[in-house]
């Protein structure tokens, strides 16, 4: 590479201008004035802003009647609004608007707000035409109040005492128990022999000694509600009846060795931090 010559260099020196609003003469670089094609220059931006009002609007405030004059850039529209009145400051343009921007006279009019019945509490509530056909409840309480599920009475499984609860506390057989106590006596005496799923010569259901506990830990955490669609426990048993799902984001076959599992493995499946509560359907997708 040749080395050039400050003949070769184009200095940038100082060039002088005239203000096109005061006339004054001052001096600047060609290349901040003349970058941008500009057939005016200003020694000031007072002095651009002052030359460039000249080409607005001399009318008058549309509340108050006062003389003003306003920019070229705001004589059309601003903020997307076509702009057919003026104002002199931002008190009179707020009585102006409060007072003539009323219904069908605002420029963002819709149509108005449609007048419905709550399906919870019937309170009379509104919403806009583009959400009525879709809108039941006034609010997201009372939406939630319409999943409620009233508590039924069952006969303990194990000990035949009469309980009330509510029915997605219920078994894949239809069957409940009064405590945590009469649910594990329930289970050793179901699970005996071949009918146990840790029997080799059967399928492989077992979940671990740790899995109903940490399932129960992974409903609480997650507030008892679908964590990708917030489907609560209530409504998933109107719809699908039976529980809210427990999801292993990483699969136990992937974990937990099938012809000899161990504690360890359990442990490590059923933590909290790979498990996720879901509903029937958003399980599915995910599965």
């Amino acid at each position: 590479m040749h080395a050039r010559s400050m003949h070769d260099i184009e200095i940038n020196w100082k060039k002088e201008y005239t203000c096109a609003n005061c006339d004054e003469s001052f001096e600047d670089y060609k290349s901040r004035r003349e970058s941008k094609d500009s057939a005016n220059h200003f020694c000031s931006k007072d002095c651009k802003d002052s030359f460039e009002a000249k080409d607005g609007l001399d009318t008058n405030c549309a509340e108050c009647d006062s003389e003003i004059h306003i920019p070229p850039s705001q004589v059309k529209e601003v903020g997307g609004y076509e702009q057919k009145n003026h104002f002199c400051d931002k008190e009179c343009e707020s009585k102006f608007k409060k007072r003539e921007w009323v219904d069908e006279n605002h420029p963002s009019w819709d149509g108005g707000r449609e007048h419905l019945t709550c399906n919870e509490c019937s309170e009379t509530y509104s919403v806009k035409p583009s959400k009525a056909d879709q809108s039941k409840f006034c609010s997201r309480e009372c939406k939630r109040k319409s999943w409620k599920v009233d508590k039924k009475e069952y006969s303990c499984a194990n000990c035949n005492k009469q309980v009330k609860l509510k029915p997605y506390v219920r078994n894949k057989s239809n069957e409940v128990t009064c405590s945590k106590k009469c649910f594990k006596e329930y289970l050793s005496e179901l699970r005996k022999g071949e009918a146990n799923p840790q029997w080799k010569g059967g399928r492989f259901l077992y979940y671990g000694p740790n899995w109903q506990d940490q399932r129960s830990k992974a409903l609480e955490r997650d507030d008892y509600s679908c964590e990708e669609c917030d489907m609560t426990r209530d409504s998933h048993y109107q719809h699908y009846n039976e529980d809210l799902h427990v999801h292993h984001k990483v699969p136990r076959r992937q974990i937990i060795d099938e012809d000899e599992p161990t504690f360890e493995q359990f442990e490590l499946a059923n933590s909290l931090d790979n498990l996720v509560t879901l509903c029937k359907s958003c399980h599915k997708k995910l599965e």
